[in-house]
């Protein structure tokens, strides 16, 4: 128990040393949380469900300690602090994207790094595009075959595309892309969604991106939409396969021979 709450208490503070007035202090914490948030240490901070696998209670772990880490990226810091304290805040958040295992974590890393690109701040933007090369690197794959390969990322971009319009010309400058090609690659990710939701402004902002008319955007890549509520349709209908057939007797009951249905037309 003592051991416990000591790596507990370490790992809270080396959190909060990301957003230290000291730039020593700052980077003592980007270089601490690799070791402090190892996969068998953080069940042992965070104590997730005794029910769960040995891999949930990490994936949980690791997703709480990203969930601290952006609570202070959502803090209120004074704006002279605001992009020394944030930065290593995002260093951190690399570091546990690039060693991440499980597709949540690595995920969830890139999303917040993903959206520091539309901030307001040069640097800031600068920053996060640096480190989302160096967790590419360190995967050893390159930073568009990393972004475009999470669906997750891509479907926040396209959310985000509006309320952050910058997000996408950088990181299509991040990827050494041009806006129209990353555009391209999203669309499996992002345009069912928006058709279904019938929202017009990223549809069109989409468009624009395409250098395409909207009405040409959804002939041409209409197939993206189609193919997405097929699929969400069958595996509605294996689901429904799948159910135990008492189940289904009693949601379904059956109707019998003709006759029963005769007497029932009859009766109405």
């Amino acid at each position: 128990a003592k051991d416990v709450r000591r790596m507990s208490t370490a790992l809270r503070r080396c959190v909060s040393m990301a957003c230290s007035d000291s730039a020593a202090v700052r980077n003592a914490a980007v270089a601490l949380i690799p070791q402090l948030a190892r996969p068998e240490a953080l069940p042992c901070v965070f104590q997730p469900g005794d029910d769960l696998s040995p891999g949930a209670r990490v994936r949980e772990s690791e997703l709480q300690l990203l969930k601290e880490l952006r609570r202070l990226l959502e803090a209120p810091v004074a704006e002279a602090q605001r992009e020394k304290a944030h930065g290593s805040v995002l260093a951190c958040i690399a570091q546990l994207g690039a060693g991440a295992g499980r597709r949540e974590t690595l995920w969830m890393s890139l999303v917040m790094l993903v959206d520091a690109l539309g901030d307001t701040s040069p640097s800031m933007r600068a920053a996060a595009a640096e480190l989302l090369h160096s967790v590419a690197r360190l995967r050893g794959v390159f930073v568009s075959e990393m972004v475009t390969g999470q669906l997750r990322v891509m479907e926040y971009i396209g959310r985000c595309m509006q309320s952050k319009p910058g997000i996408v010309p950088e990181l299509a400058r991040t990827m050494g892309l041009q806006v129209g090609e990353l555009a391209r690659r999203m669309l499996p990710a992002v345009l069912p969604r928006m058709v279904i939701s019938q929202d017009m402004k990223p549809l069109t902002a989409l468009a624009e991106m395409l250098g395409l008319p909207l009405s040409d955007m959804l002939v041409n890549y209409g197939h993206y939409t189609v193919a997405s509520i097929l699929l969400d349709g069958g595996q509605e209908i294996d689901e429904y396969a799948a159910r135990p057939r008492a189940v289904v007797a009693e949601e379904h009951p059956p109707r019998g021979h003709l006759g029963s249905w005769r007497r029932e037309a009859v009766g109405r």
